[in-house]
């Protein structure tokens, strides 16, 4: 590789790594990034209290409620405990399962694992909210499995 090019990639490299690195003032604190995991999650808990949804569209419409979480992790990664964001991440996977993604090999496993993890829900961020909506998924989960297991999936 000739010096001009070694230059422009590593001014590449340095600018693409500069950008990466979130800015103070994107940080948040532990209530807010607390109250955004909350919002997540009363999301997914509305798709299901849509009555106008049914099976095949409640499925779609999670997967929808789903979308941007791996940003939203990257920002509140940090403050939020990892039971916490490897429960929504779990519950997407299996949504995407459902949903026919094909690198999703055990949806129902992705379920029962996001349970486990909404299961030792504690407080953080000073947010009690924490425990009841984890409780709250904990049910949908469950109403999901039992769904899933009518429909054909026996490992749920």
């Amino acid at each position: 590789m000739s010096a001009s090019r070694f230059a422009t990639l590593s001014a590449t490299l340095a600018i693409t790594a500069a950008a990466l690195v979130p800015a103070p003032a994107l940080a948040l604190d532990k209530p807010e990034a607390a109250a955004t995991w909350v919002a997540r999650n009363r999301a997914f808990i509305a798709v299901s209290q849509d009555l106008a949804s049914n099976g095949a569209t409640i499925l779609a419409a999670q997967r929808a409620a789903c979308r941007g979480l791996i940003g939203e992790h990257l920002r509140i990664g940090g403050i939020t405990p990892h039971w916490a964001t490897g429960a929504q991440r779990d519950f997407c996977r299996a949504m995407d399962g459902f949903n026919g993604v094909t690198s999703v090999k055990n949806p129902c496993g992705d379920l029962k694992s996001a349970a486990g993890k909404y299961e030792k829900a504690v407080p953080f961020g000073d947010s009690e909210a924490v425990t009841e909506t984890s409780r709250q998924m904990v049910e949908l989960i469950e109403i999901i499995r039992r769904a899933a297991s009518r429909s054909g999936f026996r490992k749920c």
